[in-house]
């Protein structure tokens, strides 16, 4: 995978990371995911959306706890956010 200026580098295989490689948004999460996280993923899809018009996304949650309430709350007020708007004439 060809990386640009200004893609994060690999990340240390021991902890969570999030990344952007080229027009792929990578997350790797150990442990539970929390709200900064889950923001963070956020930010960086609209930010390779407003790149590229698509957002394509690779996670390896095999280690993952699952996310905190708070985190589901904000990814499911974003989603609703992204389905209406989409919807609307």
């Amino acid at each position: 995978m060809t990386t640009r200026p200004g893609d994060s580098p690999s990340p240390p295989p021991d902890q969570s990371a999030i990344s952007i490689e080229g027009d792929l948004l990578f997350a790797r999460i150990l442990g539970s995911v929390g709200i900064a996280e889950t923001q963070r993923m956020i930010d960086m899809g609209e930010q390779l959306f407003a790149r590229h018009g698509y957002i394509l996304i690779l996670m390896d949650a095999k280690h993952s706890k699952g996310m905190t309430p708070e985190a589901r709350k904000l990814n499911a007020e974003r989603i609703k956010r992204v389905v209406l708007r989409r919807a609307a004439p």
